[in-house]
């Protein structure tokens, strides 16, 4: 296991690291890479920066705006109307949790148990959260 620089007497003393040593670097270095990949990513607005609605605002936001398709999921609203024609279920299955009706039951397995992938790409639509006052 000498180096080449061992055996050609440009180095002496070498200590060698062990396989636990040597695994803790990689794992170090992937882990560097890895959270420069995540920088990179879009992870969609922070929840705690998005504007607090209670659920009158919501109302008043749909009364005010009945072309919008709010829906409230684990406590947050998103704007879904873009997104009606692409549901895999259709609009027919968002329509009925459109005016502040929570949804969070139905897309946590109530009526499917939603992908990590649709779990991101509602993270994309979320405009404001839920509080009881503001």
């Amino acid at each position: 296991r000498a180096s080449l620089c061992y055996k050609l007497g440009l180095a002496s003393k070498l200590k060698y690291a062990g396989d636990n040593e040597i695994n803790r670097g990689t794992l170090s270095m992937s882990r560097k890479r890895l959270i420069l990949k995540i920088h990179e990513v879009d992870w969609g607005v922070n929840a705690s920066l998005l504007p607090r609605w209670t659920l009158q605002t919501l109302k008043r936001k749909t009364e005010l705006n009945p072309q919008k398709t709010f829906v409230v999921i684990d406590n947050m609203v998103h704007d879904v109307t873009n997104f009606l024609c692409e549901h895999p279920g259709g609009k027919k299955v968002l329509e009925p949790y459109r005016y502040g009706k929570d949804a969070t039951g139905a897309f946590n397995g109530g009526i499917y148990n939603h992908t990590n992938a649709a779990r991101a790409k509602s993270i994309e639509m979320r405009v404001a959260r839920i509080v009881t006052r503001t």
